[in-house]
């Protein structure tokens, strides 16, 4: 997790997410919200993630319909697996 700028901070998942860095990312993402702050979810350097994983990702996404001065941002190359998900 990395502030780039006020209120705005970057999540950058790497490799593979599945139960057992569930709680790692949800931390991540939680912290980012707690602090009343827009997040960018970078999935470029993801090459898993699991049902659980995808589970928070959605949850944060519902957070932020909620939540008026909370934004989401998904960012994944267009020819990742990802992309298609997250549209």
């Amino acid at each position: 997790m990395t502030e780039v700028a006020k209120h705005v901070w970057v999540v950058a998942l790497l490799g593979e997410h599945d139960l057992a860095t569930a709680d790692e990312v949800a931390a991540a993402i939680s912290g980012v919200f707690d602090a009343g702050s827009n997040m960018v979810l970078d999935l470029s350097g993801t090459s898993f993630i699991d049902s659980t994983v995808a589970g928070l990702l959605l949850r944060a996404q519902e957070r932020v319909d909620s939540q008026a001065e909370d934004e989401l941002v998904v960012v994944a190359p267009t020819d990742s697996q990802h992309a298609g998900c997250w549209s």
